[in-house]
């Protein structure tokens, strides 16, 4: 028997003898690492803890307090807490909503087809409620793939006004819509998989596709300008066999303004490994992490690390877990708020070049330890010079050292130079499996 299992028997049966799990606090605060310079703090989980006290973690807002009766096996959730506080929102209509035993949600999340971490402590998911702010703004929710709806209770529970749940595995849809029913209009339930939309690779026949057009169709949410703010923030967890791939075309059609970004700025929070988060924020320099990606994700979105949790934090579909073996450390997995950059599109980038933008920096960094201006003069010969001299740029500098900046710079004024003006690189069919999907 897997140690997976191993965990889960365990935990049945110490929750059927009603001892819950002891230990220290749950949570440190810690300061992670400088990334490019900069030094982010984040919460860190230090190991998996199931228990029935609420964390308190010195955050910027304190958790709900549970003021309900201790139960040996599971406490009862007061929903209206947050409406106690001063909130008003249809969540005081729908006090003492419990918890499910989390024995069966684990039981039941281990039984889904497809490898996927899910997210089952309560704890846990109210630390991810309060660092995402759903209550601060009037955005809607998307929580992609919530399997056992841990997260979409905290969710509600912290202040969100509108959590469309997305689900694409049949399993988990009837918990959902009961929960669905509870809160009414506070919730939506749809058999959707979020990833999949507008996928020229999935059949419409399938049950969960949908297009995004048809998505915001129903939910009655219409297109919004690039700088008139956030009208949706997306939470979900990435299968980490598939995550490099989901992130790479995720960030190509942020910048050419398709599929879910045609309806304006979304909002991503994804929990992705600790090794993709490294090499997402890499610097100029790291000939080993600093890639196309890094450059177009640093370049159009504004990113924050709010919290690492541990792996075992969470519970995984399949008992053989792929473990990647690397330099990179890749034992935690990462929060991490990706919010597109309001004046993205202000200084000459649009929808209609940023596919030759994403050309050149791919091709420019395929060898990251080759001049720039050799690159350039293949393009247009003796134009590198110049560029390189109106940039302020070394002639022999590397394109493992250009910033997302200066290849955003260096982009429109190749874009705006008669020299460039006919290249095939502006001209190059998309990569076929860089399409409108996301998967």
């Amino acid at each position: 028997m897997s140690s997976h299992w191993c965990r889960s028997a365990s935990l049945v049966i110490r929750f059927a003898c009603g001892h819950s799990l002891t230990g220290r606090s749950c949570l440190n605060r810690v300061s992670c690492p400088a990334v490019c310079g900069r030094v982010v703090g984040a919460p860190v989980f230090n190991r998996r803890l199931y228990s029935s006290g609420r964390p308190t973690l010195g955050l910027e807002q304190s958790a709900c307090t549970d003021k309900s009766p201790r139960s040996t096996v599971l406490p009862l959730r007061n929903l209206s807490a947050v409406a106690a506080q001063g909130h008003t929102h249809p969540l005081c209509q729908h006090e003492d909503l419990d918890v499910r035993d989390i024995e069966e949600k684990i039981r039941r999340t281990l039984g889904s087809r497809q490898q996927k971490h899910y997210l089952v402590d309560p704890q846990l998911a109210t630390v991810v409620a309060q660092h995402l702010r759903t209550g601060d703004t009037d955005s809607v929710i998307f929580e992609c793939n919530p399997g056992p709806g841990v997260l979409t209770r905290e969710l509600i529970n912290a202040g969100a006004q509108r959590v469309v749940a997305l689900e694409g595995e049949r399993s988990f849809l009837h918990d959902l819509r009961e929960l669905e029913v509870q809160l009414g209009a506070q919730l939506e339930v749809l058999h959707c998989d979020y990833f999949k939309l507008d996928s020229v690779s999935y059949s419409r026949h399938n049950s969960p596709y949908m297009t995004s057009e048809e998505l915001f169709s129903r939910l009655g949410i219409s297109e919004r300008a690039w700088t008139e703010g956030v009208p949706v923030k997306v939470v979900s967890i990435l299968p980490q066999h598939k995550e490099r791939n989901m992130l790479l075309k995720m960030v190509y059609v942020l910048l050419e303004r398709m599929s879910v970004f045609r309806y304006g700025r979304i909002e991503l929070n994804f929990f992705i490994s600790e090794q993709e988060y490294l090499k997402m924020m890499s610097c100029p320099g790291d000939m080993i992490n600093y890639r196309s990606s890094s450059v177009l994700w640093q370049m159009a979105c504004d990113i924050r690390l709010l919290m690492k949790v541990p792996l075992e934090s969470f519970v995984t579909t399949r008992k053989n877990r792929t473990v990647h073996k690397g330099k990179v450390p890749n034992d935690h997995m990462c929060l991490v708020r990706l919010c597109p950059r309001p004046h993205l599109f202000s200084e000459g980038l649009n929808s209609s070049n940023a596919r030759a933008l994403v050309m050149l920096i791919r091709q420019c960094l395929v060898k990251r330890r080759s001049k720039l201006i050799d690159k350039l003069n293949q393009w247009s010969h003796k134009s590198g010079r110049l560029l390189l001299s109106e940039m302020a740029l070394p002639r022999d500098v590397l394109t493992g050292h250009v910033s997302p900046d200066q290849y955003l710079r260096l982009f429109l004024l190749m874009h705006h130079s008669q020299d460039f003006a006919e290249l095939s690189l502006f001209e190059e069919p998309r990569d076929p499996s860089i399409q409108l999907c996301l998967t």
